[in-house]
């Protein structure tokens, strides 16, 4: 029987590789902090995971993360964090603080218009000066 030569495999610890794309790590940052190369991470993902690439195992151990992340702000929203309150109705309702008025200056006079204009200024950046 013949030896294999060669260096001695690296282990690979999954369980912290996966704290760490559940962290939304990069696959350079964790190639540089396991120590173990992208083309071993690769093949050992497909050997050990049944993967086609680590960058599908990082998408896939992200998702974890993410979920962990929308669990807990809504924890906290939920606990009456009116900042936590407002962002998420901002990104997930698509609330907004804008004020948005329509004017149809299609059908307006001159006089109409500049008026409508003048309006306007003032709403947005108060009287002007005399």
């Amino acid at each position: 029987m013949k030896k294999k030569m060669g260096c001695p495999e690296k282990d690979i610890n999954w369980d912290e590789v996966d704290q760490l794309c559940a962290f939304g790590c990069t696959q350079e940052e964790i190639v540089e902090w396991t120590k173990v190369s992208q083309q071993t991470l690769d093949r050992r993902v497909k050997r050990d995971k049944g993967l086609k690439t680590f960058g599908e195992y990082l998408k896939q151990k992200a998702q974890i993360g993410h979920v962990s992340l929308r669990r807990k702000q809504m924890q906290i929203a939920m606990q009456g964090n009116v900042t936590m309150l407002i962002w998420l109705g901002k990104q997930r309702l698509k609330q907004s603080d804008k004020i948005e008025q329509k004017i149809d200056f299609q059908n307006l006079s001159d006089t109409e218009l500049d008026q409508k204009i003048k309006e306007l200024e003032e709403s947005l950046l108060g009287p002007r000066p005399a």
